[in-house]
């Protein structure tokens, strides 16, 4: 039997346009995403997408996520892996889904909202690995003040 793979080593990034960290896979760097959000990209498949509230959010809120997730709008809910709200400004969506493109495939989002600071922010992914998905959470559960 083959040993599983070791995770990758992880860093801090300091993300000084928004005044906050994330802990990503090392030598992660932030790119400019769609608009003005961030992509964090670290030359493997831990691919984190950053973006300020009100400046990229594809979700208004909590309920708005959870219905856009229940009515399959973005692919088919599988199955609800994490599903935790605190407040308005903190929660975390983790679930698997139909493809978008192959509705026979299964991927996986993370949508975690975060309250840091001054400021708000979505961080999160659609990808194709569970493993993949693990990562975003993880990085996106981390962010932090500067």
């Amino acid at each position: 039997t083959k040993a599983a793979p070791k995770p990758a080593a992880k860093a801090w990034l300091k993300i000084e346009k928004y005044g906050v960290q994330i802990e990503a896979p090392a030598g992660a760097k932030a790119n400019a995403g769609a608009g003005t959000s961030l992509m964090i990209q670290s030359g493997g498949s831990c691919t984190i997408m950053l973006a300020k509230k009100d400046d990229m959010s594809f979700f208004e809120s909590y309920d708005s996520a959870k219905k856009t997730v229940e009515k399959g709008i973005t692919g088919k809910m599988k199955e609800m892996l994490i599903d935790k709200k605190v407040d308005a400004d903190n929660w975390t969506l983790f679930y698997s889904k139909a493809g978008m493109i192959d509705p026979k495939a299964t991927q996986f989002a993370v949508s975690v909202r975060s309250k840091v600071g001054d400021g708000i922010y979505d961080c999160g992914r659609v990808v194709d690995a569970k493993a993949d998905a693990e990562c975003v959470l993880a990085a996106c559960k981390s962010i932090k003040p500067l």
